[in-house]
Formats: structure tokens, sequence, C-alpha cells
């Protein structure tokens, strides 16, 4: 069984417990990661949500991390994900490249939930960012934790370097 991460699934450590028995980079074309989701609770409030992950169908690959359980923990597995992304978020199966070529099916956590943000420039994304505090952190904060969950994966992803630019630009005015 896999479970594809793209966001803090790369680098938290949620997979140790379950006994992960392999761990390797991964793409998953025909989607991009995007900081369109609102947060109105973790990461923000009703008055200032922050833009977190969610993916979107695009040309491209999203670039993450790929992790394999034996089919025993598959219960144990789904549920946790299921626990700690919420309903809104299920798991869905999606071919997914291994970074040795291989194509696995994997489980990803899609979000189909209402609260997008819709039509938003670079800036306005920034200023929403800025303004969100929730009961898990900050929408700053969160923006920085997702890159450096890339960074240390070695991934390069032009949406969250180009959002986390635009906050620091702003934060440093």
């Amino acid at each position: 069984m896999w479970v594809f991460g793209y966001g803090s699934l790369m680098a938290d450590g949620w997979e140790v417990p379950h006994g992960c028995t392999r761990r390797c980079h991964a793409s998953l074309p025909g989607f991009s990661r995007a900081f369109d989701k609102a947060s109105t609770e973790s990461r923000g409030s009703r008055e200032h949500p922050a833009p977190t992950l969610r993916l979107v169908v695009s040309d491209g690959a999203c670039q993450g991390v790929a992790f394999e359980f034996s089919d025993s923990a598959r219960a144990r597995v789904i549920a946790d994900l299921t626990r700690r992304e919420g309903n809104t978020f299920p798991l869905r199966e999606k071919q997914v490249r291994l970074e040795d070529g291989q194509t696995v099916t994997a489980l990803v956590p899609v979000y189909e939930g209402k609260q997008l943000i819709d039509g938003k420039s670079l800036y306005e994304i920034a200023a929403m960012a800025i303004a969100a505090k929730g009961i898990r952190g900050t929408g700053v904060q969160y923006v920085r934790d997702v890159a450096g969950h890339l960074a240390r994966a070695g991934i390069d992803d032009p949406a969250i370097t180009n959002l986390l630019r635009e906050i620091e630009n702003r934060l440093a005015k």
C-alpha cells in the first residue's frame, strides 16, 4: 500500500508509527499545489482565513514523497490519515511515479470541500497569510513550514517559493 504526500505529510514523521517500509521521491502527474484552500480554524479564522494547500488539476506533475506500508497496516494508516486530514480531504487512489520510474497506485488526500479562495493575486494571498491566525498557528508559519518541508525533500515548487518570497518582502517593509 502506498500513500503520496505533498505538504506536511512529506516531513513530519507521521509514517514512522505505522511501520513505513519505504520512502522515496515521487510525482503525481496531472496535478500541482495551490494555496487556494481557506483555513478558518487551524491556521486562520472566519474573519481572516489562511491560504493553505490543496491539489489542483494541471498539465504538470506535483513532486512529493511516497510512503509504502505493508498491507497489514492499511486499516491503521487509513484511520490515522482520515483523522488527521479530516472529512474534506478524502483519500483518493491516484497513479504516482516513483523516483525509480515505477508507477504505483497511492492514496492521496484530495480536498473536496467548499472553502476555496478564488481569483486572488499573489499579493492578496500573501496579505491573507499575514493576517491569519488560528488554533494551530499563523498563515505565515504554515507557508514557512511547507517551504521547509519541500526544501528538506529537495523539491522546488514555484507556488511555494513565490508566495513565501512575497510574504517575506511584505514583512520586511
